[in-house]
């Protein structure tokens, strides 16, 4: 004898499962008209695993001073092509688009550590051509800027975007 399985649910995501940013939002409206809950279970999959990687990245060189920003500079590169190639592989093999909505997430992450990199490198660079010859480099961590681009700007650019091309604002 077995047991009758009980009906299965619909895939009903919460709109900021994945962010707030429109391509996370997205994502999850997509996953849920889809309602295949191996398709969404593998895509929080891949992006919980992307998002521990940058978090990772992240503290080593912020709490732990194991990263130099110089270093954390070449490893993002490293990590978006990762993102593109091999860890969205499960996914493209079920739907591409959501595999590419899944990048363009964990990118948009990668995408404010390269502008916090950046900034300190910039101000490494400043500084190290004040500094007296022989005297030591100074370290200076990527922390957050004061003007981020937030999920909430983003939602304005593509409210503006959609109202210029004349489409419906559906999603937010």
């Amino acid at each position: 004898m077995s047991s009758p399985r009980k009906p299965v649910k619909d895939v009903a995501l919460d709109a900021n499962t994945f962010g707030d940013t429109p391509a996370a939002i997205y994502l999850v409206e997509l996953l849920n008209n889809r309602n295949d809950h191996v398709l969404a279970r593998k895509t929080a999959k891949v992006l919980a695993e992307g998002r521990e990687l940058i978090s990772d990245l992240a503290r080593a060189h912020l709490e732990f001073d194991a990263l130099t920003t110089k270093t954390l500079a070449r490893l993002i590169p490293m990590l978006s092509e990762y993102f593109h190639n091999k860890s969205v592989t499960p996914l493209r093999i079920i739907d591409s688009h959501i595999a590419d909505l899944a990048i363009n997430v964990l990118e948009g992450s990668l995408k404010t550590w390269k502008n916090r990199v950046q900034k300190a490198r910039r101000t490494e660079r400043s500084t190290a051509r004040n500094l007296p010859p022989g005297a030591s480099k100074q370290w200076i961590p990527a922390k957050p800027l004061s003007n981020e681009i937030t999920g909430e700007v983003l939602r304005n650019r593509s409210k503006k975007y959609l109202q210029r091309k004349g489409k419906p604002d559906t999603l937010y």
